[in-house]
């Protein structure tokens, strides 16, 4: 276990990248987790991150075996892929309090639920219909994760880059209503997936 001070305003990218660390508490001083901060941390399975953070940047727990995460209300950007590789993550909370973002069912949302962010790697629930409020499905949303059936409501327009990558789904629909439906769909959006 390592503490880190408070008064930290920086943790650097791959700062902890492939340390023995099981667990680890960031104080609310610290304004930035940059990139890949605590990658490859295979025994990592509990993170408090304190309130006062702001910026959690691209595969900052990619590697982690972290089971649930929750957000404080001072977070203002979370990158899409900051949790992306969590194989064991279960449920991503978000505080009632934070402006930008939410959670509903441990799935992450931004805060008026109309970009689907990141579903849970770890989550067992093999069907999943994404709520009608949602117009775009961020990249890496569904990366690598275990679900089996998605249903995209027709207020989805944009799916973006490596979305569904290497998702374990063999149906995803898109559904359409009235001319709605998905207009975009990204680069490699469902790549290494097993569609037939």
């Amino acid at each position: 276990k390592a503490t880190i001070e408070d008064g930290v305003e920086i943790l650097d990218s791959a700062a902890f990248r492939s340390s023995g660390l099981k667990e680890i508490t960031i104080p609310g001083s610290v304004k930035e987790i940059k990139d890949s901060c605590f990658s490859e941390i295979w025994g990592l399975s509990k993170v408090t991150i304190n309130n006062g953070v702001e910026k959690i940047d691209g595969g900052a727990f990619y590697g982690t075996a972290i089971k649930e995460i929750e957000i404080p209300a001072s977070v203002l950007t979370i990158d899409d892929s900051a949790f992306s590789g969590c194989g064991m993550i279960q449920t991503i909370n978000v505080v009632s309090e934070n402006k930008y973002y939410s959670s509903e069912d441990g799935v992450l949302f931004n805060k008026d639920k109309t970009e689907f962010i990141k579903w849970p790697q770890g989550k067992s629930l093999t069907e999943y219909t994404v709520p009608g409020t949602v117009k775009t499905i961020k990249g890496g949303s569904f990366y690598a994760s275990n679900i089996k059936s998605i249903i995209i409501p027709p207020s989805v327009e944009k799916m973006e880059s490596y979305a569904f990558q290497s998702t374990s789904a063999t149906k995803i629909v898109c559904q359409e209503q009235d001319g709605k439906g998905v207009k975009e769909i990204g680069y490699r959006c469902f790549w290494l997936t097993n569609l037939n």
